[in-house]
């Protein structure tokens, strides 16, 4: 993002090309991770949201395409069975995100009713699980506003008036004599992911904002190198 704030359009490239390259290695590392290395996990998770929300701004659709390819043949290939699939269940639904931004409904709603599915067969959800559930929530949230809706609410059944489809957030921490952090996370999962910019707008207007700004960017560009070799009129 810096360099192309800088117009330094080959580095861009480079440098996508090198994340891309690095992929394997890093879902190997990031599945490897154990419940101690929680940071180092959230690490990587937000470095995948960036690089999405970076190559967004520049106009990049096919490079995203390219990326988040790249990143689920990694992370599945990466995926140990015999192991629990929460940890690499979150970072696919980052990529679930960005496949609603690119219009991939279907891609999406694969790994969204997957892990829905993994969600109600829990009998509680720990730590661990509701932030699985967090995750979810945000995820469905870039979907359109009418499914985005349902999606949300059908997870609570508040739309249906039975049974909620996922089971109570189990607490575990040392403040639940007062409150519950984990509860408090779901709620602030739901509601933000119904009032997120995003919802409000369609695939196809989300993508014209972000061709704006870019024609916006590349005039700024434009004007500054004219203005260096003097013939900005």
């Amino acid at each position: 993002l810096i360099a192309s704030h800088f117009d330094q359009t080959d580095m861009v490239q480079k440098l996508v090309t090198a994340m891309v390259t690095a992929l394997p290695d890093l879902m190997r590392e990031y599945v490897s991770l154990s419940a101690v290395d929680r940071s180092r996990a959230e690490a990587i998770e937000a470095l995948i949201t960036r690089s999405f929300q970076g190559l967004r701004r520049l106009g990049m659709l096919d490079e995203i395409g390219l990326f988040y390819r790249r990143l689920a043949e990694s992370l599945n290939a990466s995926v140990d069975p015999d192991k629990g699939e929460t940890q690499s269940n979150r970072l696919l639904l980052r990529i679930a995100a960005g496949w609603y931004f690119l219009g991939q409904q279907e891609a999406a709603r694969e790994i969204t009713s997957k892990v829905l599915l993994r969600l109600t067969d829990a009998a509680s959800l720990d730590p661990p699980t509701a932030r699985l559930l967090c995750g979810y929530l945000d995820a469905v949230g870039h979907a359109p506003a009418e499914e985005a809706i349902d999606r949300v609410l059908g997870a609570f059944a508040m739309n249906r008036g039975t049974e909620p489809q996922i089971a109570n957030v189990a607490p575990s921490l040392t403040t639940d004599s007062h409150f519950s952090i984990s509860h408090l996370d779901v709620v602030e999962a739901a509601v933000m992911s119904l009032v997120n910019a995003d919802i409000s707008l369609t695939a196809e207007t989300r993508r014209w904002l972000d061709e704006d700004e870019l024609f916006v960017r590349n005039r700024i560009h434009q004007e500054m190198r004219a203005a260096e070799e003097g013939t900005l009129a």
